[in-house]
């Protein structure tokens, strides 16, 4: 799963999916602005066949915690 969402971030935020870790944050990504954030949010939810509500979409900040919240939705 990990290699896919770096895939799914990279390709949203034009970043190599290897850089991309658990310091890969919004606030620290220039390219992760808020129309990059809601075209990964759907890249995502796409990918990975789920759906994150608002506050789940609010708290996708970094990759850390992407991860944690595909966990939490079983993938």
């Amino acid at each position: 799963m990990n290699e896919r969402v770096k895939l799914v971030i990279g390709s949203i935020l034009d970043l190599d999916p290897d850089s991309i870790d658990e310091s890969t944050k919004a606030d620290s990504t220039p390219s992760w602005d808020s129309m990059n954030h809601v075209r990964m949010v759907a890249a995502l939810e796409e990918e990975f066949n789920v759906m994150f509500d608002v506050q789940e979409m609010q708290s996708l900040t970094s990759y850390g915690e992407i991860t944690r919240a595909l966990q939490g939705k079983g993938v």
